[in-house]
């Protein structure tokens, strides 16, 4: 069954289309697009990612703030003597409260505010006529005084129950009332055993509980209101039920209650109630183990499963099981992530899971997104000429997959195992190379006919991997024809095979039948009604041979008869002259691919056909391949991508780049 004619692009193979994966950490392989510079992305290192309340995608970069539509880039950068811009473009945290205002902490210029009614930043702390609103002590009004400048490194923004902003300044948490902009400071070494040791600040979380959550180098603090005073957690050496290290990087919350602590040292599960934390430790079932070093990112999806962001890949993991997968890059994967260096994690409302690399740009999993799994091999490269374009496939019974390719001839894939083996093909002792493959049968009685440009039809026996040029016999004017665009083996063992000028030559066990030829000179030759440049050969069930040919149009020959049917763009409904490939589907229906007129569907009560093209929902018109899959949709190749056709709702679904295809 060929679903492609030719693919483009060096090494590449498309084999089959997945769908989204009912449990993430159990399938093993998740395909990723991304962004990056090159899309329109200020910096490829992405310290976070939200989503807006518009629908809006905003990252955070180390080179300024990018707002994502879904198709274009709007970039936000410090603008010099512009208060209205933002005043450092090293993006660090992203916020929206639940008045839908877009908070923005920075490396060394503060906290800014985008007003989305005029498209710029109010910045924090503001300046007024006598300086810069800031606070005259502590949150609790006990602590020394200290202003947040416009200058300090903002790590984290979050907000309350109450509406107002906290900020992870880089040494102190500090409070924004955003009606008066007054901010106060906290000072959290009060909570300490050593209040003369400095804190360093990393992030600030607030659960479903409304309560604040504040991650440091010298563990975990929880905010408690009643008293207004905090609660400080950290490992102990020994103590099982303590953090798994005092590097706090990360922290959020699950749909159980529990608060994931993402350290330098893995993960802990805190309850929050007894305040005992669990250390967590993953039972890896693919990529080894990650999730037991520095954690920088976590994010819970809606099916309970945890995403952690780590310097060496990203780990799904079931909490439940302790099952995970850990992905990677890999250079034999175009859709696998492009940095294993894991800044940021976000999950949208719609399923999407967007993760920030260092260096990478921004990865993208859309569980509702079908992407079709692009196969990558270096043996296209090996052992003969470079091939770049695969042109052909034939299955095999054992479900293994035939290729033929432009120049370096045949190719095997092995379905269970991925590999790629190359078939080396001898004629008289030698190896026939380069050998560029135009079309492959693989037969019931498990021959492959191989029609190549230029080498006639070849036969390779896959049991002894020997190989013959066809037909046997020695009478030159038999097989007058090197190049072979189609082969078909029909319901009688008979092989059709299409040649480029000299119409159709009919063999059975490697001998010469008759010809169907719009020259005839052998007195077995048939008249053939249409020109001898033939694309497309098949049976109907009726037994009659559909022969389609490039400028020609196609015709129906009855094998019992003798006889002809001739379609064309001048007699009928056939849209073009150029009929690239046929399907004969599931219920007998048959269907023509065409050169620049698009799809047809052949009705024969009323001996004509129904033409789908552009303005039904048809990527283009130049079709070169069509297939039925399992479930009766019919998909088709074309200039511009892949359609499929749903045949009850006459609905087609079209697949570009953006799915996966490594071309149009």
């Amino acid at each position: 069954m060929r679903l492609f004619r030719t693919i483009p692009g060096a090494l590449l193979l498309l084999l089959s289309l997945l769908g989204p994966p009912p449990a993430v950490a159990q399938t093993g392989r998740l395909n990723f697009t991304s962004l990056g510079t090159r899309d329109g992305l200020l910096s490829n290192s992405v310290n976070a990612i939200i989503k807006d309340r518009f629908g809006f995608m905003w990252f955070a970069t180390n080179d300024g703030l990018d707002k994502f539509d879904g198709t274009n880039f709007t970039v936000y950068r410090r603008r010099a003597g512009d208060t209205t811009s933002l005043r450092s473009n090293e993006i660090l945290a992203l916020h929206e409260d639940k008045a839908g205002n877009l908070w923005i902490g920075t490396s060394g210029g503060a906290l800014s505010m985008y007003d989305r009614t005029r498209d710029c930043f109010v910045n924090y702390p503001r300046m007024t006529a006598t300086g810069y609103v800031g606070p005259a002590s502590d949150h609790t009004g006990k602590g020394r005084p200290g202003h947040l400048l416009p200058s300090d490194l903002v790590r984290g923004v979050c907000s309350d129950p109450q509406g107002r902003i906290w900020i992870a300044q880089f040494s102190a948490p500090y409070v924004l009332d955003p009606a008066t902009g007054h901010i106060s400071r906290i000072d959290l070494t009060r909570y300490t055993s050593n209040p003369t040791q400095k804190l360093g600040l990393n992030c600030i979380y607030c659960d479903p509980r409304g309560q604040i959550w504040i991650g440091t180098d010298n563990g975990l603090f929880q905010y408690l209101p009643a008293t207004q005073s905090f609660r400080h957690f950290q490992h102990r050496s020994g103590d099982t039920t303590s953090l798994p290290d005092d590097q706090v990087r990360t922290i959020t919350g699950d749909h159980q209650g529990y608060l994931w602590v993402g350290t330098d040292k893995g993960l802990g599960r805190l309850q929050p109630d007894s305040g005992r934390c669990a250390v967590f430790r993953e039972q890896p079932a693919e990529g080894g183990p990650a999730a037991n070093g520095q954690i920088n990112a976590i994010a819970i999806d809606q099916d309970g499963m945890l995403w952690a962001g780590t310097g060496d890949g990203l780990v799904v993991i079931d909490p439940r099981t302790a099952r995970s997968v850990t992905y990677r890059p890999d250079d034999a994967n175009p859709h696998s992530l492009t940095s294993g260096a894991i800044a940021s994690i976000y999950i949208d409302r719609d399923g999407i899971y967007w993760v920030g690399t260092f260096k990478g740009g921004v990865n993208k999993y859309d569980r509702n997104l079908n992407l079709f799994d692009l196969k990558l091999s270096e043996k296209f490269h090996e052992g003969g000429p470079r091939c770049t374009i695969v042109t052909s496939f034939a299955e095999r019974p054992d479900g293994n997959l035939w290729l033929g390719t432009d120049g370096g001839g045949l190719f095997e894939f092995e379905r269970q195992s991925g590999r790629l083996l190359r078939q080396p093909i001898h004629l008289d002792g030698k190896p026939v190379l380069p050998l560029s493959i135009l079309t492959l049968d693989h037969t019931r009685s498990n021959k492959l006919y191989i029609g190549t440009y230029g080498k006639g039809l070849l036969l390779l026996d896959p049991a002894t991997g020997g190989t013959k040029r066809l037909p046997t016999s020695d009478r030159p004017d038999d097989f007058n024809a090197n190049c072979i665009f189609c082969v078909w083996e029909d319901s009688q063992g008979r092989i059709w095979a299409g040649t480029n000028g000299s119409g159709v030559s009919v063999l059975k066990d490697g001998k010469l039948l008759f010809r169907l030829s719009p020259h005839p000179t052998l007195p077995t030759d048939i008249l053939l009604p249409v020109n001898g440049f033939i694309r497309a050969i098949t049976q109907d069930t009726h037994g009659n041979i559909w022969i389609g040919s490039h400028g020609g149009g196609m015709t129906i020959y009855d094998p019992r008869t003798r006889r002809f049917r001739v379609y064309n763009q001048e007699n009928g409904t056939l849209p073009n002259n150029k009929v690239q490939t046929f399907l004969l589907d599931s219920r007998g229906r048959m269907w023509l691919g065409t050169f620049g007129g698009g799809l047809c569907l052949y009705d024969e009560t009323r001996d004509t056909f129904h033409v789908y093209n552009e303005k039904d929902g048809l990527q283009n018109t130049n079709v070169y391949s069509v297939v039925e899959d399992d479930a009766g949709r019919i998909w088709v190749s074309t200039n511009s991508g892949v359609s499929s056709l749903d045949v009850r709702t006459n609905a087609f679904r079209n697949f570009t780049p953006y799915n996966g295809l490594q071309n149009n």
